[in-house]
C-alpha cells in the first residue's frame, strides 16, 4: 500500500469510528446487529470486499440485509466470485477488520497483515497502472438498510 492510499483510508475511516464495547464476528450470514451500531462495519465491509476482489481478480458483491425481526435488525455480508459466501478462511479478516479498534489499527495491523493482497494493490496502483475494482452493492428497502447503503 502506498503513501496515498494510506492516508485515504486513514481518513476515510476515521468517519465511521467502530461502537464501543462491541465485538462482532462474521457467520453464515455475514455480520448481524442493530443497525443503529452497523455503520463502521459496512464501511470495513467495503474494505474486504475491494481486497477480496484484488485477490480473486473478479467482482465481489456486498449485500446490506434486513430481517424478518424487527426493522432496526440489519446485517452486511460479502458474496464471492461464485455467488456464494465469503470463503470461510476469510473470516477471521472479516472479524479482525470490523473489530479493529481505531483507523491506524485498521490499516496497520489489518489491512496490511495480507501482504499478497497490498502487494497487488500496490503493483496496481504505481507508476499510472490502475485497476478498477467492481463491487456491486444491494440493500433491502427498508430504512435502515437503505441508510447503510
Amino acid at each position: 500500500m502506498n503513501e496515498e492510499q494510506r492516508s485515504l483510508l486513514l481518513k476515510s475511516s476515521s468517519r465511521f469510528p467502530p461502537p464501543q464495547g462491541v465485538k462482532l464476528s462474521y457467520g453464515t450470514a455475514g455480520f448481524r446487529a442493530d443497525a443503529s451500531i452497523l455503520e463502521s462495519t459496512v464501511y470495513r465491509v467495503g474494505i474486504l470486499a475491494a481486497l477480496r476482489s484484488l485477490k480473486t481478480k473478479s467482482v465481489i458483491g456486498v449485500m446490506i440485509t434486513a430481517s424478518h425481526n424487527k426493522v432496526s435488525d440489519n446485517g452486511v455480508k460479502i458474496a464471492d466470485p461464485s455467488g456464494g459466501m465469503l470463503t470461510q478462511n476469510w473470516e477471521p479478516f472479516a472479524d479482525a477488520l470490523a473489530n479493529a479498534s481505531d483507523p491506524g489499527d485498521l490499516v496497520r495491523s489489518r489491512v496490511e497483515a495480507l501482504p499478497q493482497v497490498t502487494s497487488q494493490a500496490k503493483k496496481h496502483t504505481l507508476g499510472g497502472t490502475y485497476m478498477f475494482l467492481t463491487t456491486p452493492v444491494g440493500n433491502d428497502t427498508d430504512l435502515p438498510a437503505s441508510r447503510l447503503a
